[in-house]
């Protein structure tokens, strides 16, 4: 196991895995392509001023700015109710995204921060349908009723095809 204290750590870890990545200095941003239907990269920041690591993965992109009001409930409604909650809403350039952080006091071993990617991406597909239905026009408060049917649709499915 490779422990990393620094964004230039793990952009060499990736580099001696053989892992395809982008690294942007500036921001010390690390991409990796997720190979998934959701929008951009998986994001890997490590903040400049606080010890922590953020991992990113947009859900929606250009959303209609007269959605955003109803997705700021959706987020807020999912949050609630989520373990460890992670959704968020860029005003700015219109994005719904889900992210979470991990202290990098002593460093962080490089599979936590792989276990935490699949995490956020795992909470990123789980929710994207339920969010695009929001962005299409399903009012925000609906979030827990548009998530329930789809997760049913899925369960029917999968079941279906299993029989």
């Amino acid at each position: 196991m490779s422990v990393v204290h620094t964004f230039d750590e793990f952009a060499a870890a990736l580099d001696a895995m053989k892992v395809p990545h982008r690294a942007i200095l500036a921001s010390r941003e690390i991409e990796l392509q997720g190979g998934t239907s959701l929008p951009g990269p998986i994001t890997f920041r490590w903040e400049k001023n606080v010890p922590f690591v953020t991992v990113r993965q947009y859900v929606l992109d250009d959303v209609a700015a007269d959605r955003l009001t109803d997705l700021e409930r959706a987020v807020t409604r999912v949050n609630h109710h989520l373990e460890v909650p992670g959704f968020g809403l860029d005003h700015l350039r219109r994005r719904v995204y889900f992210k979470l952080a991990a202290p990098v006091f002593a460093g962080i071993d490089v599979d936590t921060l792989n276990r935490l990617a699949k995490g956020v991406l795992a909470n990123a597909k789980e929710f994207a349908a339920s969010f695009q239905a929001v962005a299409s026009g399903r009012p925000g408060a609906e979030i827990a009723e548009i998530y329930k049917d789809y997760a049913q649709s899925r369960a029917a499915h999968f079941f279906a095809e299993g029989s």
